[in-house]
């Protein structure tokens, strides 16, 4: 009876929602981008891969002014805004308590985005959601564009959403990327979904970061996302900083150091950006390598069946799919599948974790 009750509770809220997602879907299935071809896995070559930050798309922040929020975290948010020329969405008056409230802020704001003309100078390709309580800005010598794939990246055209997980495989939801896309509101629709729909699971206590993994774990949506390491958006030299508030604590302290290092960030004119560009590109090399192998092993179980590897073809999809913040072990699984295959070195790549 318990469950019935919750499930009839929120039924009209989840008919709102699947509406919403339904009609703006339905408005915009005709809006397409083209994929970008991928090179041919016999050649396995990533010499046109080349990081471009010169010709950036357009990116817009949005956040959320709780009665939590920090009036200083809001006001570095808007100068990192101001002074990168982006566009900030900040929801004052939220639309529903708890986990649902930043995945409908977010539906709203790419809806807002997908309504403007495609080719019009003042359409936004990605969403950046931050956490206005978890996420300060440091370094504004980081542009947010930093972070984005080379428009020659495989599959560029089609990756929806990246961001950081931690070791325990939690979804760290203080700062992401998501496409402004059709594809986009589908996916924060099912992540809704899944939580009012199955409200006996246990969820834990981030079900945001929850709702979203699950909806990623999915087949058919494991390769539109894409996990960075996560240092690269937490410290005084990187792009935000993070309070690290103890367990049982209220974080005041945490969160009054953040603000002081974030603060005196703005004041440094000229930071070192961090990451680097060259271990970011190096970055991106490593992830497109890994998906050529895999591409090359698809061609070779086609011709020999693959037998005496599909267990560590297995595990390299595994962690390109759930794991490419694990530099170290998508490295060993791109070098295992390689020695299978026995394609020898498809680029020269330097070790980024030293």
């Amino acid at each position: 009876m318990p469950k019935r009750k919750f499930l009839l509770k929120h039924t009209t809220l989840l008919a709102t929602i699947l509406l919403l997602s339904l009609i703006t879907y339905l408005l915009h299935l005709s809006h397409h981008r083209t994929s970008l071809a991928s090179e041919s896995t016999k050649r396995l070559s990533l010499e046109i891969l080349q990081w471009n930050p010169e010709a950036p798309p357009h990116i817009a922040i949005a956040t959320i002014s709780t009665p939590n929020t920090n009036s200083r975290s809001l006001a570095l948010w808007s100068a990192y805004a101001s002074r990168l020329g982006h566009e900030l969405y900040i929801q004052h008056t939220p639309v529903v308590r708890g986990f649902a409230n930043p995945l409908l802020w977010l539906q709203h704001v790419i809806a807002i985005e997908l309504m403007k003309d495609s080719s019009s100078d003042d359409r936004t390709e990605w969403i950046v959601y931050v956490s206005s309580t978890a996420a300060i800005p440091s370094n504004p010598s980081v542009p947010l564009t930093h972070f984005l794939p080379p428009t020659s990246f495989p599959s560029a055209s089609t990756l929806t959403f990246i961001g950081t997980k931690s070791p325990s495989n939690e979804i760290d939801t203080s700062l992401f990327y998501i496409r402004v896309s059709s594809l986009s509101l589908r996916i924060l629709t099912l992540a809704m979904a899944a939580v009012y729909l199955d409200p006996q699971q246990d969820w834990g206590d981030k079900i945001t970061g929850a709702a979203l993994r699950d909806v990623f774990e999915r087949e058919g949506y494991r390769d539109k996302v894409l996990w960075v390491p996560g240092q690269w958006w937490d410290g005084k030299d990187a792009v935000v900083v993070k309070p690290h508030v103890s367990e049982g604590g209220r974080g005041l302290v945490e969160i009054e150091k953040a603000l002081e290092t974030a603060e005196e960030g703005f004041r440094v004119r000229g930071k070192e950006t961090y990451p680097n560009k060259e271990e970011v590109g190096m970055f991106w090399k490593l992830v497109a390598e890994a998906r050529l192998v895999l591409d090359a092993a698809k061609e070779r179980e086609h011709e020999d069946g693959g037998e005496g590897f599909v267990q560590e073809v297995m595990e390299l999809r595994h962690v390109v799919e759930l794991r490419t913040w694990d530099i170290r072990a998508l490295m060993s699984a791109i070098d295992t599948v390689k020695e299978k295959l026995g394609v020898g070195d498809i680029v020269g790549f330097e070790s980024v974790v030293g």
